[in-house]
């Protein structure tokens, strides 16, 4: 059975220096809150968000997170990785 981890990365390119320095830590907790994740599932490194959900997290955690990214205006690009098992 291929189990997928879901991987959120948010990529800069446009926004320059300045989106690289901004502090994404207050917007990634409220969303964190908002949709009930635990700690460490939702966090910034190295320029980029990364979502790592728990296994057996919902389809709608994801939506939730995603949507909530979108509309508090943090640019994202979307990646999906297989762990292969």
């Amino acid at each position: 059975m291929l189990r997928l981890i879901v991987i959120g990365t948010t990529m800069l390119g446009g926004c320059g220096g300045m989106a690289e320095q901004q502090d994404w830590a207050v917007e990634l907790a409220a969303i964190s809150e908002k949709c009930g994740l635990a700690a460490g599932e939702l966090r910034w490194v190295d320029g980029s968000v990364r979502y790592l959900p728990s296994t057996g997290s919902s389809y709608d955690l994801g939506v939730c997170v995603f949507s909530e990214l979108k509309e508090r205006g943090v640019p994202m690009k979307q990646g999906f990785v297989a762990n292969g098992g």
